[in-house]
């Protein structure tokens, strides 16, 4: 669902919900609520990622854009964060018998393990870190890292811009914590909590 489809269904539902003069917008001007809207979208998209358990609310593939960079010496691949990066979605080199869905961080024991040549993990465990470079860099930490070895895969959770276009399944709960925020910047809050309701529900319902 494209940032304008987005913002057609909120209003939708904010017109439904005017219904009941509690959670009315009505007396607004459409144009300045579609202003509103739009502005509160990159907000819903940060809620309904932090509820959603599948964590793919705005997945972005990387592994086009992503430079490998192979520390022989320490046994480990690197690539840089992307900006918007929010979470690992999975990630897999060349020479991983598995994909790695999470990434720990440098304060993690599962870091201090990958240190330590003898307790690293291996091709059938891989483990990725999320950590900075030595000029402060954002980066992913890839163990192990081989060699000649290649990104086969790296698909990440992203923020929301307005050129993205979210996946059908979970836009109308985003459509519907679009409509909560709304309601908070109007200083309604039962009618926030109705919509951030909904929003829940179909999320429960994927």
């Amino acid at each position: 669902m494209t940032q304008a489809e987005i913002v057609a269904k909120t209003l939708v539902i904010l017109n439904e919900a005017g219904g009941d003069t509690e959670l009315s917008l009505l007396s607004e001007d459409t144009l300045r609520v579609s202003d509103y809207i739009e502005k509160s979208i990159a907000e819903a998209v940060r809620l309904v990622q932090s509820l959603s358990e599948n964590r793919c609310v705005n997945p972005k593939n990387g592994a086009s854009d992503a430079t490998l960079k192979i520390d022989d010496k320490g046994g480990y691949a690197t690539i840089s964060v992307p900006d918007g990066f929010v979470s690992l979605i999975g990630i897999q080199l060349k020479s991983w018998k598995a994909v790695c869905v999470s990434a720990d961080t440098m304060d993690s024991e599962a870091y201090l393990r990958q240190c330590n040549p003898y307790t690293r993990s291996g091709v059938n465990h891989p483990v990725c870190i999320y950590g900075y470079g030595s000029e402060g860099e954002k980066q992913l930490f890839l163990y192990p890292g081989a060699k000649d070895d290649k990104l086969l895969m790296f698909v990440y959770e992203s923020d929301y811009s307005s050129s993205d276009n979210l996946p059908d399944d979970i836009s109308l709960a985003v459509c519907y914590m679009t409509a909560s925020v709304v309601y908070t910047i109007f200083e309604n809050k039962s009618a926030a909590e109705a919509m951030q309701q909904m929003a829940v529900a179909c999320l429960s319902k994927k």
